[in-house]
């Protein structure tokens, strides 16, 4: 009877009313009494069932919803849930459960972001298993039981711990449908009424704006409670947030559940750069970072103005979809962030209670410890738990592969279109990615960032996810295209921290998890193997049919994960990899600046240069393709660089050996020796190059932390086994953690350059590379095996990581491919390396070992041969690097036959740089200077300006000194002949 009154008094009441303007105050006031009351209900649930006692913290916890109605488990409130769920079918009704789900003070602006929790929606949205992590000072003032209705046992059990969980998960999945159906009535309502509509997103994008904070301290590296209670005190809590975001989520309909088709065609990029308030619920979406700039062909104008005339004009999936992502960024994100600093913050407590594990001490730290240990255990739990509830990742994971497929078609319009002009055409090329309302360039980044953080969530806390059978309907495809498409075309996404985190996406798809960075073998871990992971659909996308290379989307992966490698510390100039210098390459630039300064040569001057790991400033370059003078500077921090590598080399490991990878490695060796000469160096080239300096900044560093450790360990001796004081302790630790952080990056990074090598051993022998690579080499070598061994026998290699036998494996099985020519390395086209004019790689090689006056002594291999011996380092090994040492050794007698005294070479002969005799003298046109051919190649390889006038310059501009080669080659030939005869004299003295 009373749904006959409610449809009665609409029918009346609506009859003359516009449905662009609000229900008339007579038939608000008529229902607002009842409406008001169902408030006033939510307020005052009292959850009878035994508490745990909350917080006595009111300074720091004053929240307007208290413990008691955020509970879970309440069966009080399912009743008044289902009355809103019935009155939110009425427009009169609905409006009223809308307007009293705003903050009081909304319209003049002055609220509290929490404030939203405390409205009649608000209410329906805080029940949650979710706590805010308790302030150290709140746990060491306190000596309360554990809050929450969950996870409260002091140690928790196996059993227990499941137990609860699934409980959780079918509160929640209950509680997301029924929420469901009340925000669907209103849409429904709102698309009747578009008043009722508008008013539900002003609530919607209200609640978002209040709350951004939330995003931006996701995205802080900081060392302490990052999101707790006491740093966002007024900001709505983990759990409505979390209910929130499902709720938006799941409201995109067709994104969510996937049709064969789903309606891309209604999500409008444009809607992300509309300025008017009236039409855009987001008032900070204007302001969001862009994924990439404006296309010039093909963009409109950026004072242009909008096509849209009214809100109508927007389709409801565009709003939504926007909604959604920005509800994602404020409680999804900052829900993973917050978990893993959880889980950081356990790490760092078990290390200081375990001194006192074998006593029971009554200290006052150590009960706060224990204390503390116990809340973030709660809290970690609680955590783990909401991210991991099935349903809900369910739809987040088809929601980022629906915004996968929404950005790839963007993209190909701009890569269709360009490709067009460039051919000069005027449509583009490809139907299917036509697109009328807006374009890439409109986009916020943060797009890609949610989809990031889900995906790189899945992979460290529910790798197992991508295999069930509840998400086996939900194609993997979309993302696996996105991230080489994203990570290729470095003018598709700006941010370099962005591009570089999307080898995480790759990783995640990737069939075959190895988490020690050491480990060459194809098999996972013990660990991870007694999980019993599945792989079967990453193996299938991943491994395609062996005969076919030239797979649309994965026959580009190795070039795209190599862009994304090398522009990590590019800057986003001109788009055009290669154009800019590098942090990383401050090591091998440090050894131009020294040199230059002082004329004698310092043969590997690049390797112990730790200290120019700075940024190299700004640098100005000019390409072939661009009229204007970009500034270039690097983009990411050196050290920084490193926490996006691991992704990427789990990659190539996982690459290595299977014929549609490596036929992409030898391609792209192919044309880097093609095309040495290019303005800009070729990919592959840097790619190598960084690989190399990688390499040496991460082994020297590791050693000489391990010499620092050694060095303190006797220290530690000599006073009884502890330090003078706890700070020297603390620092000891810490030199500890640096040291196994290194070391573990730094066999990744030489294990990595083992297997391109193994495939590609061509462009590593280069002039510009080779010199280098023979350096790090022997001087590792020396390190590992020589003398000075001793000074890195610390007392526990495990603690560190440090495997000095692994390392001289990886390093003898380089020498002996390079020193041999490998076997399998690449049969590379004879016409490439002619045009090139190379000369035998392993000679270049072999060359470069002897030639290395500061590490290479004779000896040095023979030690090297002794300890593969005492491993047992495989029979095949053994054999072939002594077979390299027997070829080195030849080389090296050669070498000191033909060795000229050059101490009174012309000083026109002499490269004013490296102060070595030139092979190749070229002329730089921006300064007039005269230099060795390797020389500047390899500084330009890292700086693309003249380094004596510091102009922009380019490998095509400089210009040959065949008259000063030839000489060049006169006056060594003299000397040689020279040589010769006095030798020649002189056997004939002593035969006489």
């Amino acid at each position: 009877m009373f749904d006959e009154v409610l449809n009665h008094l609409e029918s009346e009441s609506l009859s003359d009313v516009s449905i662009e303007e609000s229900c008339p105050q007579s038939a608000l006031n008529s229902l607002r009494p009842l409406v008001n009351r169902l408030l006033i209900q939510l307020r005052n649930i009292y959850y009878s069932s035994v508490q745990s006692p909350t917080v006595v913290n009111s300074f720091l916890n004053k929240q307007l919803v208290g413990a008691r109605e955020r509970v879970l488990f309440c069966p009080q409130r399912r009743p008044l849930l289902i009355m809103t769920i019935w009155l939110s079918k009425y427009s009169v009704t609905a409006q009223l459960i809308i307007e009293l789900s705003f903050p009081q003070s909304f319209s003049s602006g002055s609220f509290r972001p929490d404030e939203f929790e405390g409205g009649l929606l608000g209410r329906l949205l805080v029940p949650s298993h979710l706590h805010s992590p308790q302030a150290a000072e709140t746990i060491f003032l306190t000596n309360q039981a554990p809050i929450g209705e969950f996870f409260t046992e002091e140690v928790p059990l196996k059993s227990v711990v499941e137990s609860e969980q699934r409980t959780i998960w079918q509160l929640t999945e209950q509680m997301d449908l029924e929420l469901n159906t009340l925000f669907t009535n209103l849409l429904r309502v709102g698309k009747r009424r578009p008043y009722i509509k508008k008013l539900l997103f002003k609530w919607f994008g209200g609640c978002i704006h209040a709350n951004k904070a939330r995003g931006q301290l996701a995205h802080s590296i900081m060392n302490h409670d990052l999101l707790s209670r006491s740093n966002t005190p007024n900001l709505a809590g983990d759990g409505f947030l979390s209910n929130f975001t499902a709720v938006l989520v799941r409201l995109t309909g067709p994104l969510v559940t996937l049709p064969e088709k789903p309606p891309l065609d209604k999500i409008w990029p444009e809607y992300a750069t509309d300025s008017c308030a009236d039409r855009t619920v987001l008032p900070d979406l204007r302001g969001e970072t862009r994924l990439a700039p404006a296309n010039k062909i093909f963009k409109k104008s950026e004072n242009a103005p909008l096509v849209v005339m009214n809100n109508e004009d927007y389709p409801l999936l565009t709003e939504l979809f926007f909604l959604a992502h920005a509800a994602i960024r404020i409680g999804w994100t900052s829900l993973i962030a917050r978990h893993f600093e959880t889980g950081q913050q356990l790490h760092r407590l078990e290390d200081q209670l375990q001194p006192h594990e074998s006593d029971n001490s009554n200290d006052s730290q150590v009960i706060f410890l224990r204390r503390f240990m116990r809340e973030r255990t709660a809290r970690y739990l609680e955590q783990s738990t909401s991210l991991s509830c099935m349903s809900r990742l369910k739809d987040q994971l088809s929601f980022a592969v629906t915004t996968c497929r929404f950005l790839v078609k963007l993209a190909k319009c701009i890569l269709d279109k360009n490709s067009s002009y460039s051919n000069d055409t005027t449509t583009s090329t490809s139907e299917s990615t036509s697109f009328s309302h807006g374009c890439l360039s409109d986009l916020p980044e943060y797009l890609v960032d949610n989809v990031v953080e889900l995906v790189s969530y899945l992979r460290r806390g529910k790798d197992e996810f991508l295999e069930s059978v509840e998400v086996s309907s939900i194609p993997l495809e979309p993302l696996l295209e996105f991230s080489i498409i994203f990570m290729n075309h470095t003018g598709l996404l700006t941010n370099p921290h962005l591009r570089a985190r999307l080898a995480e996406v790759l990783e995640s798809l990737v069939p075959q998890r190895d988490d020690e960075a050491w480990n060459t073998n194809t098999s996972g871990s013990g660990l991870l193997n007694s999980l019993h992971l599945s792989f079967h659909r990453r193996e299938k996308l991943m491994n395609r049919d062996s005969e076919i290379t030239d797979d649309p989307v994965l026959s580009n992966a190795v070039r795209a994960l190599l862009t994304a490698f090398v522009s990590i510390e590019l800057s986003p100039g001109t788009g055009v990899v290669g154009s800019a210098g590098s942090a990383a390459d401050a090591v091998i630039a440090a050894s131009s600046s020294s040199t230059s300064q002082n004329s004698s040569r310092q043969p590997d001057s690049h390797l112990n240069s730790s200290d120019s790991q700075t940024d190299t400033g700004n640098n100005s370059s000019s390409s072939g393709g661009n009229t204007a003078t970009d500034t270039q500077t690097a983009a990411v921090g050196f050290e920084e660089k490193f926490h996006y590598r691991r992704p990427m080399y789990a990659c190539l490991r996982y690459w290595y050996g299977k014929p549609l990878y490596d036929v992409q490695f030898k391609r792209l060796e192919n044309e880097a020796l093609a095309h040495i000469d290019d303005v800009n160096p070729p990919l592959f080239l840097q790619f190598l190059s960084l690989l190399v300096n990688d390499a040496i900044f991460l082994l020297d560093e590791a050693l000489s932390l391990l010499a620092q450790l050694k060095q303190t360990e006797r220290e530690r001796d000599k006073r009884g086994g502890k330090l003078s004081s706890s700070s020297d302790e603390a620092l000891f630790a810490h030199t500890g953690r640096l040291a196994r952080h290194h070391i573990m990056l730094g066999l990744d990074t030489i294990a990595t350059l083992r297997r391109v090598i193994t495939l590609c051993s061509q462009l590593i022998t280069h002039p510009i590379l080779v010199d280098r690579v023979a350096c790090m080499l022997n001087y590792f070598l020396t390190r590992l095996v020589g003398p000075k061994q001793r000074d890195l026998n610390v007392r526990d290699k495990a603690a560190y990581g440090f495997k000095p036998d692994l390392m001289v494996l990886e390093i003898s099985a380089i020498y002996q491919i390079l020193a041999r020519g490998s076997d399998s390395a690449v049969e590379t086209d004879t016409e490439t390396i002619a045009s090139s004019s190379l000369p035998s790689s392993s000679e270049s090689f072999r060359r470069a070992v002897v030639s290395d006056e500061r590490s290479f002594t004779p000896d040095l291999l023979d030690q090297a041969c002794r300890v593969l011996d005492r491993i047992a380092a495989p029979i095949d090994l053994c054999n072939k690097f002594a077979e390299a040492v027997r070829l080195i050794k030849a080389e090296n007698v050669i070498k000191t036959s033909e060795e000229l005294d050059v101490d009174d070479a012309p000083d026109e002969f002499i490269d004013p740089i490296m102060g070595c005799l030139m092979e190749d003298p070229v002329k730089l046109p921006t300064s007039g200077q005269i230099v060795d051919r390797k020389t500047i190649y390899r500084h330009l390889l890292n700086d693309s300006t003249d380094p004596f006038s510091r102009k922009p310059l380019t490998m095509s501009q400089v210009e040959p000194q065949e008259n000063l080669r030839s000489a060049v080659r006169m006056w060594i030939d003299e000397r040689r002949a020279q040589r010769l005869s006095k030798n020649t004299q002189g056997k004939e003295q002593q035969s006489s």
